[in-house]
């Protein structure tokens, strides 16, 4: 299964995504924790997998989960068990 997050915001630069996207406790909105893509892509990480971005400013960005480690080595590890389950997140 594959699922991608688009949006429609102003996008980023790929130097943005390349030197803050993922840098914890900093963000550009006015009252954010700036943890949502750290976590995201950490949470991604710990299941074997990785987190892509394309984004283009003026025109949103896809947020893109990979999961490459649902075979037996993510089952070892413990990372997968019964049920998949999926969190979802309002960001104002």
């Amino acid at each position: 299964m594959q699922t991608d997050i688009t949006e429609n915001g102003c996008g980023m630069s790929q130097r943005f995504i390349a030197q803050k996207l993922f840098k914890p406790f900093r963000s550009t909105k006015s009252g954010g924790f700036g943890i949502g893509a750290n976590e995201a892509r950490e949470i991604t990480r710990s299941l074997g997998g990785r987190l892509e971005v394309e984004s283009r400013e003026g025109a949103g960005s896809t947020f893109l989960p990979r999961a490459s480690g649902c075979g037996r080595s993510a089952r070892r590890r413990g990372a997968v068990t019964g049920l998949p389950k999926l969190l979802v997140a309002k960001d104002d």
